[in-house]
């Protein structure tokens, strides 16, 4: 499809967004039995940049291929029993093509619910509890820039960190001082697309990646009037690799990550201050001798102002390091002969947010970035192509209801 064709599809979505949102103006609707919300939301973006490709052909005049469409709906049939879902349609460049997905749809049911606490069950299909943004990382206007920091929030493995299909334990205790909340989500990982075999295997590999049993976890607190958040998140993901018959040469192997992250926000008036910090331990075996180890480390800081009612500004440094043994990837290009900057990342970033009504938000980014270490591999199959110095502007408008 030509950018025209597909400047006017955008447009043409946007208006069925406006007129969809007219008709479900009241969102809480009883239903005879409990009440029943619609929502969703629907975003486009524009993506510029002066070296490698990010979400479609931003290297080649910039890339409109960058656009989220979701419906959600919940029903509450009673006080303690809630069923949730949302579909979204995601075009991501070569990752994903805007093929509908089930984000999540699950069943919630609270075993205890007082004025002091609550303790809860869900299944289904669920998203996960990591850090401060995962669950809301495909909502433009709760994430916190257009693009979410990707040392933490991985946008080419996003389907792997999303949502899982399986178990759900949550548990809030609120006092005096705020509220801790303990999250736990146990099951399979949803599938997994051509990034990870690229991660692991630098191609799109004969046979199959398939997730194993897994488990993510989460510990916060956040003071009264949200003016602090803390959070620990941690966990364990395991992945398989099935080969495609006796002549693929890739063996039968295993990948496991734990993840450890550290989150921090504070909001003293006008400012929000950011932190993230993680640790990602990970072991891999079975795809020749010997098993390999080794321990990803990452974070970022995100410096944000309300400038006026409507408009907020950031600075944020986002710095990733796939190995922290080997921060400058000198090692890794020695023995693999692949690019020292695939294994790194750090990035400078300026935006800017405007809330043109409560319905309507528009936000503009400038990124400076040193590194190739989270570009999509899928958007630029030849990793020495690759330019470690590079520069993205990017525009994004955002419509929900």
């Amino acid at each position: 499809m030509s950018r025209s064709g597909r400047t006017m599809w955008v447009v043409c979505a946007l208006l069925a967004a406006t007129v969809v949102a007219t008709q479900v103006e009241a969102v809480t609707v009883p239903v005879g039995v409990g009440t029943f919300q619609v929502h969703g939301f629907v975003s486009q973006a524009y993506l510029l940049t002066n070296q490698n490709d990010l979400f479609g052909n931003s290297d080649g005049g910039g890339s409109f291929d960058f656009r989220e469409m979701a419906l959600n709906a919940s029903w509450r049939l009673t006080p303690s029993f809630t069923v949730a879902a949302q579909g979204l349609s995601r075009r991501a460049g070569e990752g994903e093509d805007g093929t509908p997905s089930l984000d999540y749809a699950f069943a919630d049911l609270r075993l205890l619910s007082t004025e002091d606490a609550t303790v809860g069950l869900r299944a289904g299909r669920l998203l996960t509890p990591l850090g401060l943004h995962n669950e809301v990382r495909d909502r433009a206007f709760l994430r916190p820039g257009i693009l979410i920091p990707q040392s933490i929030y991985f946008d080419r493995t996003r389907d792997l960190a999303i949502s899982g299909d399986g178990g759900f334990v949550y548990a809030e205790r609120r006092g005096p001082l705020g509220v801790v909340t303990v999250d736990l989500e146990f099951g399979l990982p949803r599938d997994l697309n051509e990034e990870v075999e690229y991660g692991l295997f630098g191609r799109d590999a004969p046979g199959k990646m398939d997730t194993r049993f897994s488990w993510v976890g989460r510990v916060a607190y956040a003071s009264l009037g949200n003016t602090f958040r803390l959070a620990l998140s941690g966990g364990r993901v395991r992945m398989q690799y099935d080969p495609a018959g006796a002549g693929d040469p890739i063996p039968d192997g295993s990948l496991e990550f734990a993840p450890l992250i550290l989150s921090a926000e504070l909001r003293p008036g006008l400012w929000t201050l950011t932190s993230e910090y993680a640790l990602r331990f990970f072991t891999v075996s079975g795809f020749g001798p010997p098993a390999e180890e080794f321990t990803g480390e990452s974070c970022y800081l995100q410096i944000a102002r309300r400038l006026f009612e409507d408009w907020e500004g950031f600075i944020r440094l986002d710095v990733l390091y796939q190995d922290r043994g080997d921060r400058t990837g000198g090692g890794y290009e020695r023995d693999t002969g692949l690019p020292a900057h695939t294994r790194f990342a750090r990035d400078w970033t300026l935006g800017l947010r405007w809330d043109i009504t409560p319905r309507w938000m528009a936000r503009a980014e400038y990124h400076r970035v040193d590194g190739t270490g989270w570009i999509p591999r899928v958007d630029n199959p030849d990793v020495f192509d690759l330019e470690r110095r590079w520069n993205l502007v990017s525009v994004l408008l955002s419509y929900r209801f």
